[in-house]
């Protein structure tokens, strides 16, 4: 995989940023969410996070959406009765 591009950054806690970047491979782009610390042992990506292909953003961010709704107790449908409608 190439270099991560940094896109957007959220301070987590002093130590912790998760980071948001895009990277190609194979000539696919991939958006990258991912930890990075910087202590004074390391600075740098860790394992935590995920990458994914850039085709599946739009029904990420669905999924964040639903989630935020369901964090202010507004319930998405049972996964049953969204694919009904």
């Amino acid at each position: 995989m190439s270099d991560v591009k940094k896109i957007a950054s959220v301070e987590k806690n002093s130590e912790t940023q998760i980071q948001f970047g895009i990277t190609e491979y194979r000539e696919s782009m991939y958006v990258d969410v991912r930890e990075h610390l910087e202590t004074d042992t390391y600075k740098g990506p860790t394992k935590k996070g995920l990458r994914f292909n850039s085709d599946l953003i739009d029904q990420m961010i669905d999924g964040l959406k639903a989630v935020k709704k369901a964090l202010n107790g507004e319930m998405p449908p049972e996964e049953d009765e969204a694919e009904e409608e």
